[in-house]
């Protein structure tokens, strides 16, 4: 008896041991703790909550909350603020308190275990105002109730349809403040400009107001301060930035900052955990990239092979998104730098293109393919260009589609066209170009009505049997590859040479094709 009252004993504090060490979990240790709001504005006079959400059971931890009215902004551009309320080794994971006067607030908490590991969190700036804002579409409270209820009559079938809704509204109708002065959801809300916090701040009251999980986010992008939000879509969370996907300067507005996991917004977005452990964002499925069918590649190489491609098959628009891990990949760069260097090779007669982050849509008019010449290198011009005189086609199309992105086309089609056409009975041609391209026309000969001839003996011995059969009309056609042979120069030198018959002769205005009248 006395052993199992013993081993009663012992279970009961190993149990207790065990339940000890559970609670003493260092609060930064969590998976996640935040704070949570009712409503998305504080209504005055009424008694409202704050909970905290955390991944930990409640038992064996302390919480401290401050209210916190925001005053200001001081010259290091920090939020200045006065204490409204203060609770202190709270055992409840939620924090009830009235608002009398209008402004922001902040709630800030404290969660302590006993070995006092702390973790502090807090809210984003949140608006008091009276119940009667509802009904004004021109207050923040009211705007954010009137476009809810908008959003309400788009036939919008779930929440991802909802958030990006909301994320229209915002960056289709906002700019971001260049000035860099409002921080308030009023400035993308009613003003029509704002900054990184304007944007992520009214999101976030949108999305509550619409019933979907949401938090806001503090960090850096590209090693500046900022702010977005993480928002849940299912059972999984996305980072949305309102604001990268509505560059400066407007006209530029995309989706490539909507629905990322942390592997991609950590390309390059740094977020902080000072002031809450939010979930991991682990979802792809409402990647709005990936959703709507974007091409998908893990490095350069990739890229180009996707271009290729499509470009080949004239496609347009080309929707592209980045999926390595490289974080100073600059698409944008990347992207244009090769198409200056490459449109001529696709036909591309204009294009534009879009990027955001690591996405881009290319958008390209395209040239007519029909009767396009490639070639790959200075002989190979020289070959299809040949085939087609060979053929009397009076129009050559020719593209460069070699992989030397600083082939110019003038140089070899020009030393080509002084030298080697005449064989194909060519009289004259022009020509426009540009770095990889160029169109050429020309006009033919029948060269079975002449004598053809390379060299000054070929037309010595034409000259001569002409002679000998007392022929008084000759057409000649000079087809060696000298653009500087002269046949006048040479019939000259002939005439009083070796002529012993010919008494005087003419020719027709010159070139390489001519008519010889010999007089005796």
């Amino acid at each position: 008896m006395k052993k199992i009252a013993k081993y009663i004993l012992i279970t009961f504090i190993l149990i207790l041991f065990i339940g000890s060490a559970q609670a003493a979990i260092h609060p930064r240790d969590m998976e996640y703790a935040y704070l949570e709001t009712e409503n998305f504005y504080f209504p005055l006079n009424e008694e409202v909550k704050v909970d905290i959400v955390m991944s930990e059971s409640s038992e064996g931890y302390k919480f401290t909350y401050l209210l916190l009215k925001i005053t200001g902004l001081n010259e290091e551009g920090k939020r200045t603020t006065d204490t409204v309320e203060y609770v202190k080794d709270s055992k409840e994971p939620s924090f009830s308190f009235k608002i009398k006067e209008e402004g922001y607030y902040m709630v800030s908490a404290e969660i302590m275990n006993k070995d006092f590991q702390s973790l502090k969190l807090s809210t984003e700036m949140i608006e008091a105002a009276p119940r009667s804002d509802e009904n004004d579409p021109t207050t923040v409270v009211g705007k954010v109730k009137a476009l809810v209820e908008e959003s309400k009559l788009q036939n919008l079938q779930n929440d991802f349809e909802k958030a990006i809704w909301f994320h229209d509204w915002l960056i289709y109708n906002a700019d971001y403040d260049e000035s860099m002065e409002e921080h308030y959801p009023r400035g993308v809300l009613l003003d029509g400009s704002g900054v990184c916090e304007s944007y992520a701040i009214a999101y976030q009251m949108l999305l509550k107001e619409a019933g979907i999980p949401s938090m806001y986010v503090t960090g850096y992008g590209k090693g500046e301060f900022h702010a977005w939000n993480i928002v849940k879509l299912d059972e999984d969370w996305y980072h949305v930035d309102c604001t990268w996907d509505d560059p400066k300067g407007g006209g530029n507005e995309g989706y490539g900052y909507f629905g990322l996991s942390d592997d991609f917004m950590g390309r390059d977005h740094d977020w902080e955990r000072q002031n809450y452990l939010f979930p991991k964002a682990k979802g792809t499925k409402y990647n709005y990239l990936i959703y709507n069918g974007f091409t998908q590649f893990n490095s350069e190489a990739e890229l180009y092979e996707v271009l290729d491609t499509a470009l080949k098959s004239q496609e347009s628009p080309i929707n592209l998104f980045y999926t390595g891990n490289e974080k100073y990949f600059d698409l944008s760069y990347t992207l244009e730098s090769w198409l200056k260097s490459n449109y001529e090779k696709y036909l591309i007669k204009t294009y534009t293109f879009k990027p955001t982050g690591f996405s881009a849509v290319i958008n390209a008019e395209f040239k007519s393919a029909e009767g396009v010449l490639y070639f790959t290198s200075d002989e190979d011009l020289a070959k299809v260009a040949g085939e087609a005189m060979q053929r009397k086609e009076v129009t050559l199309k020719l593209v460069y589609s070699g992989d030397d992105k600083y082939y110019y086309i003038n140089t070899p089609l020009r030393k080509f066209l002084e030298s080697g056409t005449r064989k194909y009975g060519v009289s004259t041609y022009s020509y426009q170009y540009y770095d990889k391209s160029a169109e050429v026309t020309l006009e033919y000969v029948d060269l079975e009505q002449y004598k053809t001839f390379s060299t000054d003996e070929e037309l010595l011995k034409i000259l001569n049997d002409a002679a000998s059969n007392k022929e008084t009309s000759i057409k000649l056609a000079y087809i060696g590859e000298d653009s500087w042979y002269n046949i006048g120069t040479k019939i000259s030198s002939w005439f009083y040479g070796d002529n012993k018959v010919v008494k005087g002769f003419e020719t027709d205005t010159g070139g390489f094709f001519i008519t010889l009248t010999l007089k005796y």
